[in-house]
């Protein structure tokens, strides 16, 4: 910052002698204003800066012309200026602008133009316009190959860019390609310990994670963690950044006791660096609540997401994408504890934040389009839902496209809801849909390709076709057994999901031998009191109903009913006790007689999508 303030008053006097001498219109007039421009940006003053770009511009313009080299330049510091503003959209024509010029002047294999091509990319990734930064990244890379070969840090830089273009796209296979060629060459010039490397594992590790390959993520995680640590010290934002990159790998892995180890040491270091009342803390505020929530710890979980909002509101206003997402995740949080109408308060304000800051065609209002429609789904307020998945769908298609990772979501919250509404046939076609875009973009080995299996095998069921639904259920069970492994809650509900088709087939000692390996995961991942565990014990205890083993039956009801007792209260466990022994009517003293009716028919499938 000192050398930057002395370099902006050393231009300052500069441009007084420039302008006494040869006048306000003159080309090297114009130029030191771009140089005290230039020292305004490197002290983060953008708007100071871009007044004396402007200033330079339109005299470059009046004596040179638009096209001319001195121009492109000015466009482009203006250019790159909005961009560190955020202002995206605005940069980008300035970058064109700039390109043009050096085109035209320089050549196609210009270095100058090269990176311009580059930063039009960059501004076209930030608007989320993935398909068309990746051609510009693409142009890139020719260009830095032509000019200094495979071996040299901009290439390096080139392919990252375009695993980041491809990530965003949702082919994560593609992008791990360009990323590891990107490692392969960062590590060849500078080696491991390296800062550029640094960045390159990490982002290797966030595409594992979108991939759902936890464990494989982990080490790129531990290797990014350990130069930044050595190189920037623990204290350095990026150092904590990749803190929280760890935690979230070891918590999706269901590793949730050591995750917050990690989260708190990313907090504390964010309040170390930058106070109580700063964005990052807010973020760290956010993480933990997060990991807090999918630990089902909801009630701290709300606290640490009330703090980010309160910290956002206070720094960046009631009207920043941040402070949006503040409210989205109160208002999840308070939907996994059943308050539908307070989180469906948060989640409005969340969408009315984002249709005025960011605008109707954003992902980010898509997604809360999305979690309104999963709040009114919760409400069993299906219609209002459908409206609201719809305009979600309608939102990712025109930004993202057909084949986008969350676009296939939004096939499949209609999917459900549809479902829901027992228009079946309908529901069927909007989870092809999302299974057909989950298969194509994310492959078949993907948690998420499971999940869409899953949804076709409920629906099908519920149509009376058992058959065919079992065959879903046992591709979804492949999928998440591969992936995600034999310990795993979905590899659990996957299970469960074969057991129940199959006790609609009457095929009961089969479904009896899928309920208990189910009960066996679900006990040891999620622990003997955990809800989908005791609804396993239900679940066990009708199927050897149907078979007529009415003690072990009673067993295992008594076994739902004491967990229930424990953990819901004994007036709720009454209500418990309703759902279980009214299937029993009693002929004699001493036997009992199972009634057909089950009123738990919901397969483990129908989870409306939050995003927190």
């Amino acid at each position: 910052m000192g050398k930057n303030l002395e370099a902006f008053k050393y231009f300052e006097k500069s441009l007084e002698t420039i302008k006494e001498i040869l006048g306000e219109k003159h080309p090297y007039t114009a130029k030191a204003y771009i140089n005290i421009g230039n020292a305004l940006r490197e002290m983060s003053k953008y708007s100071e800066a871009l007044t004396y770009y402007e200033k330079s511009l339109v005299i470059q313009k009046k004596n040179l012309g638009e096209k001319h080299l001195d121009a492109a330049v000015t466009n482009y510091c203006i250019g790159s200026t909005l961009y560190d503003m955020g202002k995206y959209p605005e940069a980008l024509p300035y970058f064109e602008k700039s390109f043009e010029v050096r085109k035209e002047l320089l050549g196609e294999k210009h270095p100058d133009t090269g990176m311009t091509y580059q930063s039009i990319g960059s501004a076209l990734y930030q608007m989320h316009k993935y398909a068309n930064a990746l051609t510009f990244y693409e142009k890139y890379l020719v260009i830095q190959t032509g000019i200094h070969g495979e071996k040299h840090p901009d290439t390096a830089t080139a392919y990252q860019n375009i695993g980041s273009a491809l990530c965003g796209m949702g082919k994560y296979t593609e992008a791990l390609t360009y990323y590891k060629k990107s490692l392969g060459i960062r590590k060849k010039i500078n080696g491991e310990k390296h800062l550029d490397a640094a960045v390159t594992n990490y982002n290797i590790g966030s595409t594992l994670c979108d991939m759902g390959k936890y464990p494989e993520a982990l080490p790129y995680f531990e290797k990014s963690f350990e130069v930044r640590k050595e190189l920037l010290g623990e204290k350095h934002p990026d150092t904590g950044m990749t803190y929280q990159r760890i935690g979230s790998a070891l918590y999706q892995m269901d590793k949730y006791a050591n995750a917050p180890t990690f989260y708190e040491k990313y907090l504390v270091i964010r309040i170390e660096v930058h106070g109580e009342k700063h964005p990052d803390t807010a973020t760290a505020y956010q993480i933990i609540g997060s990991v807090l929530g999918c630990m089902s710890k909801y009630p701290e979980a709300l606290t640490y997401f009330k703090k980010s909002l309160e910290v956002r509101k206070e720094v960046l206003g009631e009207k920043h994408p941040d402070t949006a997402t503040a409210y989205q995740n109160i208002g999840s949080v308070l939907g996994c504890m059943s308050k539908y109408p307070e989180a469906l308060t948060y989640f409005k304000k969340s969408l009315e934040v984002r249709k005025e800051v960011l605008g109707e065609k954003h992902p980010d209002t898509a997604t809360a389009y999305q979690n309104i429609g999963s709040v009114l789904g919760c409400m069993s307020k299906y219609p209002e839902a459908l409206t609201y998945f719809k305009k979600s769908l309608e939102v990712r298609k025109e930004v993202l496209g057909e084949k986008h990772p969350d676009t296939a979501t939004a096939y499949q919250n209609i999917g459900i809801v549809l479902d829901c509404m027992s228009k079946y046939t309908e529901a069927l076609t909007f989870y092809e849909n999302s299974l057909d875009v989950r298969k194509e973009v994310l492959g078949e080995k993907h948690p998420d390709t499971a999940t869409a299996y899953q949804n076709i095998g409920s629906v099908l069921c519920d149509m009376g076709k058992y058959a065919e639904a079992l065959t879903f259920y046992e591709k979804s069970l492949d999928v998440r057994k591969e992936v995600l492994g034999e310990k795993h809650p979905d590899t659990a509900t996957a299970y469960q999901n074969i057991g129940r088709v199959l006790c609609d087939m009457g095929v009961n000692a089969e479904a009896l031998t899928f309920y208990e390996k189910s009960l066996e995961v679900r006990k040891e991942v999620l622990g003997e009191k955990h809800p989908d565990t005791f609804r396993t014990y239900l679940r066990i205890g009708k199927a050897l109903q149907l078979m007529n083993e009415l003690a072990k039956a009673i067993t295992y009801y008594d076994k739902y009913i004491e967990v229930s007792k424990e953990r819901y209260g004994a007036m709720d466990s009454e209500t418990r006790e309703t759902e279980v022994y009214p299937m029993f009517r009693v002929n004699d003293a001493n036997s009992f007689e199972p009634c057909h009716h089950d009123s738990s028919h919901m397969h483990d499938s129908k989870i409306f999508r939050h995003l927190i």
